[in-house]
């Protein structure tokens, strides 16, 4: 394992999203509740390897993509009987990013270690909402169909601890523990659009229902696995 130096790598990482409905719920009209929401958050990774005796380099991209929401439906949370809307929902993550790996202990077929990475993630997140009779007349502010489209940037700051050990000759796999913190805030409009806070423009700042600045949280502790294929 020790002799290792240059490989690739694919990642996958499973956490828990407690902020289910804030991709959509800051923003979508006071009064409102909603039959669904998100649960887990799943990444995807691949990157390359640099190892050396004591520490190894990974440079890769993630992509966190849940799978988008439809049929939402937004109704009066008052009595939950009259249906305001349907929404649907999507986001997307791209998240270049570097990281380092401390070995702690290394064995002629397998390796424990500590990690840090960082990166810097860029969000799109969408939202198109299709109004019924009531729901016009409960919201004449958009009064109409609607798209939205939001973006934001933040930093993705992650830590935690792994083990990897042999599959094949030069495949190994890997299992992963840690946390990730990752904050968007002051996030904007990417197109015009008519929504619940009025007329917005490309590059304005996307506002909640109370006139403060949106913001989505996947801070949260993380599994991952992992699959590599060292080179030489």
């Amino acid at each position: 394992m020790e002799k290792s130096s240059f490989g690739s790598y694919l990642r996958s990482t499973y956490s828990p999203w407690g902020n289910s409905q804030t991709p959509f719920s800051q923003s979508s009209g006071t009064g409102v509740s909603w039959n669904n929401g998100y649960t887990n958050m799943l990444s995807y990774e691949f990157g390359m390897l640099y190892n050396t005796s004591t520490l190894t380099w990974r440079f890769g991209i993630e992509i966190f993509s849940p799978a988008n929401l439809t049929g939402v439906t937004g109704k009066d949370s008052a009595t939950n009987a009259t249906t305001y809307y349907t929404m649907y929902n999507t986001n997307s993550i791209v998240n270049p990013k570097i990281g380092i790996e401390v070995n702690l202990k290394t064995w002629p077929q397998s390796r424990l270690w500590t990690y840090f990475d960082y990166g810097l993630a860029n969000l799109t997140l969408s939202n198109t909402f299709q109004f019924t009779a009531a729901g016009t007349a409960q919201f004449p502010t958009p009064g109409a169909n609607f798209r939205e489209e939001i973006k934001g940037n933040a930093g993705n700051y992650t830590a935690g601890m792994g083990f990897e050990s042999l599959l094949s000759d030069n495949t190994t796999w890997c299992f992963e523990l840690g946390y990730r913190m990752m904050q968007f805030s002051g996030l904007s409009h990417n197109v015009a659009a008519n929504t619940f806070q009025g007329v917005v423009t490309s590059g304005s700042s996307a506002n909640t229902n109370s006139g403060n600045g949106r913001d989505l949280s996947l801070s949260a502790v993380y599994a991952a696995f992992l699959l590599r294929i060292w080179v030489y």
